[in-house]
């Protein structure tokens, strides 16, 4: 279960300012499991270093991410549905977090 609070020193800001934008328990632990799975492809194990990435590489990877999912989808290894789910996720933590990228682009499957 993840803990709602400020004063945490062991949990990073950057997830801290995330996870206070969610209100569900439940929203909160699927987003914040698939915007690990978005570090993982992306080969970041630290929040702050994800952070603090230059845009245009992280442009260069949510892109890159994106066609992986098409892939995925297309396969029939991955629903339409979750697709718009882990953008969303993925959205919302560099939103609150001040990072502007372009989730404009082609992003359906």
């Amino acid at each position: 279960m993840y803990i709602k609070t400020v004063d945490n020193d062991e949990i990073p800001r950057c997830i801290q300012v995330f996870e206070q934008s969610i209100n569900s328990p439940v929203t909160r632990k699927s987003y914040r499991e698939r915007l690990d799975a978005f570090m993982e492809f992306c080969k970041i194990s630290d929040y702050e270093i994800l952070v603090k990435t230059e845009p245009k590489q992280l442009q260069t990877h949510l892109e890159n991410y994106v066609m992986y999912l098409k892939r995925k989808h297309e396969k029939g290894d991955f629903r339409a549905r979750s697709f718009a789910a882990y953008l969303a996720a993925i959205e919302a933590f560099f939103v609150q977090n001040d990072v502007d990228l372009n989730f404009k682009k082609d992003l359906e499957p």
